[in-house]
């Protein structure tokens, strides 16, 4: 029941913004980008370990953990990483940068 309630509250939230699946996917592609090494070069693979859990980088985003993963997975899908638990790999960080996000 508060599960309900406050993923109804996070919806007025976002609605209220404007905020569309689009621009979450940005988030937290924005969110991967600066975490990567910064000698990263265009073209190249770079990974991330991400230094806390899923959960807690999602509520850092104002995100569940469930959207957090959808979103994940729908960029691997994309062929843009591949998620290997806590490490996320970005097969081509130029094509990772440029892609629009799924949705």
């Amino acid at each position: 029941m508060a599960r309900a309630r406050r993923s109804a509250a996070r919806t007025r939230v976002a609605t209220s913004l404007s905020i569309t699946p689009a621009k979450l996917g940005e988030l937290v592609k924005s969110y991967l980008l600066r975490e990567l090494p910064d000698s990263t070069e265009a073209d190249e693979t770079a990974s991330v370990t991400l230094q806390t859990s899923k959960g807690v980088i999602a509520s850092r985003l104002n995100l569940t953990q469930e959207h957090f993963s959808r979103i994940l997975h729908e960029l691997a899908e994309a062929g843009l990483l591949q998620v290997q638990g806590r490490r996320i790999v970005v097969r081509d960080t130029h094509r990772f940068r440029q892609a629009t996000t799924p949705r």
